[in-house]
């Protein structure tokens, strides 16, 4: 089964490196979909590099046009998800977007793992998928809210957002979940309201109760972290920065800061 699908790279860069991970992903999802960058754009001009992209650019004035609360004053820490529904609500007709910031790698052909995940239906797809009872200590937990409503600690799912996979519905949910005054570190709000709605979401493998069948570590190497949630070992992890001779072939990898590529 083939979805129509977007593949967008986040980045405020226009380097050699960032136009090279573009070059990469446009090469591998030929048959899947459409690629894009989606430029943060902090001049008046869009660098030529990026222009000769496909590409969709905002600016920080995505903190307030969106009608959505961030948690900060910034994308970042929580909110690098506002930049993928702007693209949404420009473009609301793919099957499932794709989301990598700019310091996450594939230590392989890209088309190997989209190729692995190409007859999949879940609604949403990420690294480290855990419950509240297992990282308690997580920082994040307590910015899910909204004025009116409560899910009990219990009840609340957390991940690791620097690739994943979202359905159009899904999507859709989330947009429509913020408008109507729901905010959260994107960790969060993700993965337990779409779990709490119904949708089906999955770990891309890793470990834990979520992952897919049969795809235990199959294209990431998960953390061992403790129950502060602190995500420093393992190929998708928070930090340090992953170094040259830590790269395992088919396996994804976060911060991997300085590319030679």
């Amino acid at each position: 089964m083939l979805f129509n699908q977007a593949f967008v790279l986040l980045t405020n860069k226009h380097s050699y490196e960032v136009i090279n991970l573009y070059g990469m992903l446009l090469n591998a999802t030929k048959k899947f979909g459409e690629t894009f960058i989606i430029y943060h754009r902090t001049t008046a001009a869009i660098p030529d590099e990026i222009r000769k992209t496909r590409h969709h650019s905002f600016t920080n004035d995505i903190l307030t046009n969106l009608n959505l609360k961030p948690i900060a004053n910034g994308l970042i820490p929580g909110s690098c998800h506002f930049p993928l529904l702007d693209f949404y609500l420009r473009y609301p007709y793919f099957d499932y977007y794709w989301f990598t910031e700019d310091d996450v790698t594939f230590h392989g052909d890209w088309k190997h793992l989209f190729d692995l995940y190409s007859n999949n239906m879940s609604d949403f797809i990420a690294c480290h998928i855990r419950t509240h009872s297992e990282e308690p200590n997580w920082h994040w937990w307590n910015s899910l809210s909204h004025p009116d409503k409560f899910i009990p600690e219990k009840l609340r799912l957390r991940c690791f957002n620097p690739f994943f996979r979202i359905s159009n519905a899904a999507l859709k949910f989330i947009y429509h979940a913020q408008t109507n005054k729901w905010q959260g570190h994107n960790e969060v709000l993700f993965p337990t309201l779409l779990f709490l709605e119904g949708y089906q979401i999955s770990d891309f493998g890793g470990n834990g109760q979520f992952v897919l069948k049969d795809m235990e570590n199959a294209i990431y190497v998960d953390a061992h972290s403790g129950t502060d949630g602190y995500l420093a070992s393992g190929t998708m992890r928070y930090r340090p920065p992953i170094t040259d001779h830590e790269l395992t072939f088919n396996k994804l990898h976060h911060p991997f800061k300085f590319r030679n590529i």
